[in-house]
């Protein structure tokens, strides 16, 4: 008899996984007109990188090297030879920038977060860093334009002058670096797993001396930091 207890367990499961409990913005296929918001913290950022595994499951793994600490997934792909990383260049973490932002043209304008990949965020940065922009001032700053409707997107200040933005909307500013969490341990079997069908999935020369095992896999990761068994 189909087990339909467990069958709503693990969507629960796979559902609290891509819960996000903060609002997350959406580019639209057009053009996006928003404004970045001032640094978050005392360390005076405006942004924080995060960093995801994307090619283990269907949805993306955090990255514990975001949190300084130790990546199960990136350990184990280092071990590989080089024509195996090669062939499994996709599973290497991909930065995404976070960033405290308004839609301006919507209403009402509410505090949202931005993830944004080095394509857009590397020009917000080179606009945060010129002056006559003010980029992150709240009274005297541009807008920033993302621009869909083309093949290319395109990032670029607003030409039509200043927008000010609500104040009050400052003390709603998300905590940028508290927002995801590391990989907890218990998940450390499941990615073992799933990086052991990976790493059989590809064959190369390199095959045969360097295979490895779950267990293997979880043996290692658990003898370099057992507390967190």
């Amino acid at each position: 008899m189909l087990d339909y207890i467990a069958i709503q367990k693990e969507l629960q499961s796979l559902e609290a996984r891509n819960k996000e409990s903060f609002p997350k913005f959406q580019l639209k296929a057009a053009k996006n007109y928003i404004r970045i918001l001032p640094e978050f913290d005392e360390k005076g950022l405006f942004w924080f990188k995060i960093l995801f595994h994307w090619q283990i499951f269907k949805y993306p793994v955090i990255c514990n090297k975001a949190f300084e600490d130790e990546c199960i997934i990136c350990s184990e792909f280092d071990k590989l030879p080089v024509d195996k990383k090669k062939a499994l260049w996709k599973l290497r973490a991909q930065g995404v920038y976070l960033m405290n932002i308004v839609d301006i043209k919507e209403a009402p304008n509410k505090v949202q977060v931005a993830t944004f990949f080095s394509r857009i965020a590397m020009p917000v940065f080179s606009f945060a860093s010129d002056k006559t922009l003010n980029l992150l001032d709240p009274d005297a700053g541009r807008s920033i334009v993302i621009d869909r409707t083309t093949k290319d997107v395109l990032v670029y200040p607003d030409t039509a002058g200043v927008v000010q933005i609500d104040k009050s909307l400052l003390k709603g500013l998300y905590k940028l670096d508290k927002l995801y969490t590391p990989l907890a341990s218990e998940t450390v079997p499941e990615v073992a797993e799933k990086l052991v069908q990976i790493f059989s999935s590809v064959t190369t020369p390199s095959d045969g001396a360097t295979s490895k095992t779950q267990e293997s896999i979880i043996a290692d990761f658990m003898a370099k930091f057992p507390q967190k068994k």
